[in-house]
């Protein structure tokens, strides 16, 4: 059986500049990402395991994300620990009728880059 008419299409790479292997501190430094428009919805996470998880939905707009000193928490104040900022972009395909008329798929693009978080 062919599937011909299975598509979707690939979300652009989104890039983003800085913050790779910093040292950035809870307290007093923020976080600035500028995000370009995109044709997809995108969606950012901030993780470690020293603090508690940050995630803005974004959607297709340009946008600034600002996490402004305090915004990433850590339940111990002395914690430092490598936090990674993830990018991710989403679009949705259509699989052919002929394999099932009701089905679709997920494709997606991550970037990220780590930074050393400290009090």
């Amino acid at each position: 059986m062919s599937a011909l008419g299975t598509f979707g299409v690939m979300p652009d790479a989104l890039e983003f500049s800085g913050y790779g292997g910093e040292v950035i501190s809870r307290s007093l430094d923020f976080i600035e990402l500028d995000l370009p428009a995109t044709a997809f919805d995108k969606s950012v996470d901030f993780s470690g395991a020293c603090v508690n998880s940050l995630s803005f939905n974004v959607g297709t707009e340009a946008s600034t994300i600002t996490v402004w000193p305090g915004d990433l928490y850590s339940s111990v104040d002395t914690d430092e620990c490598n936090v990674t900022i993830r990018v991710t972009t989403t679009s949705f395909g259509e699989v052919d009728p002929a394999l099932h008329p009701s089905s679709t798929f997920t494709l997606i693009r991550e970037r990220e880059t780590t930074f050393y978080s400290v009090p």
